[in-house]
């Protein structure tokens, strides 16, 4: 006899609903109420006496579980912070936030406790049909932002030939503004790098980042710049439109051109300019007697001796 009383006091004990279709604790057991931004879920839960109730904040905002009647009251409950009340005596408990709620409005909730033999028996679930196995699906590959923006090598042409081992190169973008990569706020703040004789093939992908602080390779907001002391012979220049975290734009944008080095000479001495013609001598007059310097002379300075 004994036995079949606890056993039926035993299968009572398990019976408990909460008023919103959750399971309820009963008697001696424990519920859990989420403390959310900015709710509690479940608003209203059914349980019998003696159950605890437990609050977890899980937002991000300090909330608190205070009592209608101010009978209990948490504190400034932060987020991941747990407050625990029992409730022994049937009845109907309101309880809200004081920062988000007032009694009854905003973040406000209630605990209903009812006697283990007035819970509602919970109705038999429906086995859950077996759903079929779907594949999974392929991650989205996380790709870098398409941009606008365009660069034109403008000097040197390529295939041209240099004199001197000073080059510069001189090129024209288009579709977009060039932000200095220290002063960039988003990736798609954009600078250029000039290479001269590197190897671009690695970094047109977009997945390694163009290399810093190599004399061959500068990455600068400037439309043009001058390498120096560049050895005679061939040479390959690739400018490389970049994303402030210095990878190669998508889809890329890389011109390049190949020029030759000749080394410089001193420039050509002028020519000497030609002598000078030799003077003629002055006309003779026919029969005079050469004027030796030697004889007396007509006081307008004529020789007295020349014939006229």
């Amino acid at each position: 006899m004994v036995r079949r009383i606890l056993l039926t006091a035993m299968m009572a004990l398990s019976l408990a609903v909460v008023a919103s279709g959750a399971p309820a604790a009963s008697a001696g057991q424990s519920a859990e109420v989420a403390a959310a931004d900015f709710v509690f879920d479940p608003e209203t839960i059914t349980v019998a006496p003696g159950t605890t109730v437990i609050w977890t904040n899980t937002g991000n905002a300090p909330h608190t579980v205070t009592a209608d009647d101010n009978s209990y009251d948490s504190g400034r409950m932060n987020s991941g912070d747990v407050f625990t009340q029992t409730y022994d005596t049937p009845g109907t408990f309101g309880y809200f936030c004081v920062f988000h709620g007032s009694p009854g409005s905003g973040m406000a909730a209630t605990v209903v406790v009812v006697e283990v033999g007035d819970l509602p028996t919970p109705p038999d679930e429906p086995a859950a049909p077996d759903e079929p196995a779907t594949p999974d699906e392929p991650d989205e590959p996380v790709g870098l932002p398409a941009v606008d923006g365009d660069v034109a090598i403008l000097s040197p042409a390529d295939g041209a030939t240099i004199t001197g081992t000073d080059v510069t190169i001189t090129i024209d973008v288009t579709g977009t503004t060039l932000v200095p990569a220290a002063q960039a706020t988003r990736l798609e703040d954009l600078h250029v790098h000039y290479l001269l004789d590197v190897d671009p093939a690695p970094f047109l992908s977009g997945d390694e980042p163009i290399p810093t602080g190599q004399p061959n390779i500068v990455h600068t907001v400037n439309t043009s710049q001058t390498f120096n002391n560049v050895s005679p012979g061939e040479h390959t220049v690739t400018v490389i439109l970049a994303y402030s975290s210095h990878q190669a734009v998508q889809p890329v944008v890389a011109p390049s051109v190949t020029f030759t080095v000749v080394a410089g000479g001193a420039a050509p001495a002028p020519s000497p300019l030609p002598p000078a013609p030799a003077p003629n001598p002055a006309p003779q007059v026919p029969g005079a007697r050469p004027n030796t310097g030697d004889g007396p002379t007509s006081p307008g300075g004529i020789p007295t001796g020349a014939w006229w």
